[in-house]
């Protein structure tokens, strides 16, 4: 994805804030969140999965958060199997279980159209690992696929599928210190997953969307609030 397109609605989103009075969030946030994922060139990627995060407002619009999102998907993908001296080869579904994990550092730009919704534009870097391993349904084989993690920690920049997130998301306020949200993301990241004997499920450029909703729980008032 090209990235200048990725700058254009968060500029537009400050120039916006720029000409809207300020409004107090109510409170910090904990991002607590179910949802679905899926990627237009891999049947592997996403599935159903769950994150959590914390948000962090200094002013009136703008914050910050880190937050981690895991989706898991079942696949099936019909295999050529061998047997060692390479004869009586057959053509099997196997079953591939992947897993999906990103940690995102996010800043976030937040639009008040009334009181009790606010609609915001969020962008940031992803740190990601994708695991993934197939087993045969008739030949019971393993299917190893070499994952994506390098091993660099939970919270490096370096994980092995890495690289940018966009999103967009709508917040209603409900009764007491709670809101709900529905959003939409979208992560440019580059697999490293790519083994010693060429490409794999897991190697190179990767495209993938999550549907999220969930709530926020709001702990404690801004800085800046009396």
């Amino acid at each position: 994805m090209n990235q200048t397109r990725l700058l254009i609605p968060g500029l537009a989103a400050v120039l916006l804030l720029l000409l809207l009075p300020p409004r107090p969030v109510q409170a910090q946030e904990v991002r607590l969140t179910g949802g679905y994922g899926g990627a237009e060139n891999s049947d592997l990627i996403g599935g159903f999965g769950w994150g959590i995060g914390i948000r962090y407002f200094h002013w009136a619009g703008l914050g910050f958060g880190i937050e981690s999102d895991r989706f898991s998907r079942t696949f099936d993908i019909t295999e050529s199997s061998c047997a060692d001296d390479g004869l009586g080869c057959l053509q099997e579904p196997v079953a591939y279980d992947t897993d999906t994990n990103t940690t995102s550092f996010i800043l976030l730009l937040g639009l008040a159209p009334n009181d009790a919704v606010q609609i915001r534009v969020g962008a940031g870097r992803t740190a990601g690992v994708i695991r993934s391993h197939g087993i045969g349904r008739t030949s019971g084989r393993d299917y190893e696929v070499p994952d994506s993690d390098r091993g660099s920690g939970p919270l490096a920049w370096s994980r092995g599928a890495d690289g940018h997130v966009l999103f967009f998301e709508g917040v209603v306020d409900l009764p007491g210190p709670i809101s709900a949200f529905a959003a939409y993301r979208r992560h440019d990241v580059r697999m490293e997953g790519c083994g010693e004997g060429g490409t794999t499920f897991l190697c190179g450029p990767l495209n993938h969307w999550e549907l999220n909703t969930g709530l926020h729980l709001h702990l404690f008032p801004r800085r800046d609030e009396p």
